[in-house]
This record gives structure tokens, sequence and C-alpha cells, in this order.
């Protein structure tokens, strides 16, 4: 899939799913319920051993988008991407993974909380860019910054529930 096709069914998906779990067991046990609950946006993050081989096992599945989270540096990416991943997640903006990212044509989404956080993000190219944690915000702040850069993608996440949503 290109960048545009990730970034065209993520969209689609609307939710994405962010697994954390204590192993590679419990990570595919909720990947396969939140799979059967109809969400196809899965994130699987680096913090349990055993992360890479749950994005291999789950990334060829054509029903689910499947990127790799709390990737913290550009040979996480480079793994991840190898081992399948769609996109790559990090919680913050790192320049060598968005090298990495732009080189495999796979979206790059790092965590930022400033404009200017995001502004250096996008000029590395970064596909859109987590407003994290999101729970720090009101829902306006996403109006507020496209009135001037309607073109930033961001998302907000880290702690948004259905009452900050």
């Amino acid at each position: 899939m290109t960048k545009n096709e990730v970034m065209t069914a993520m969209y689609k998906a609307g939710v994405v799913a962010v697994i954390r779990a204590e192993s590679k067991e419990k990570a595919c046990l909720i990947i396969d319920a939140v799979a059967k609950g109809g969400v196809k946006g899965i994130e699987v993050t680096f913090v349990f051993d055993g992360a890479l081989d749950v994005i291999r096992e789950y990334a060829p599945r054509e029903d689910l988008l499947v990127g790799a989270g709390t990737v913290l540096d550009a040979e996480h990416a480079a793994l991840a991407i190898e081992a399948g991943a769609k996109y790559i997640v990090s919680p913050y903006f790192d320049a060598e993974t968005a090298k990495v990212c732009v080189e495999k044509d796979v979206p790059y989404m790092p965590g930022t909380m400033t404009i200017n956080e995001m502004k250096t993000a996008f000029e590395h190219g970064a596909t859109l860019c987590k407003l994290f944690p999101g729970s720090a915000f009101k829902p306006s702040i996403i109006k507020a910054i496209h009135a001037p850069l309607p073109h930033f993608n961001i998302m907000p996440t880290g702690g948004v529930s259905i009452e900050n949503a």
C-alpha cells in the first residue's frame, strides 16, 4: 500500500485500537476481540516483548490496517516496517525516524504538543501529527489550529475518552 492508500484506509476505519499488553499472547487476544467488534485500525505498541511477532502475524490480514506504535527511534521503525507495519506512530518527533518512513513511503505520525513541533514534524515528512496528550486539550483546539493551518493533519490521542472527545 502507498502512504496515501494507508491514510485513506485509516480515515475510513475511523478508530485505531492502541494495543498495550503484557505479552504477545494477550496482545493477540485483544486484537482478535477488537477485530471481531469491527475495529480495523490496529496499532501494536513496542511496550511488550514480541511486538514485532504480532505485527508479522497480523499485518498480512486484509481486513486490518496494522501499524507500530511507541516507536522511539529509526531502528525500531525500520524493523517494524520490515515486519509489515503499514504506519509508524511515536510519542514524540524524531528526525531520523521520519527519514526512514519517508524513504519507505510509510506514514509517520509523531506525538506533538505545540504548533512549532507540528511544523517541524511536517517539514521532515510526517503524514499526520498526534496531538499528545489529547486529554490535556479541549476539542476546540483542533479548530483553533486549523484556522491558520488548515493543511495540518492532526489526530488527538492519549487520554481521549467518550467524556472529552
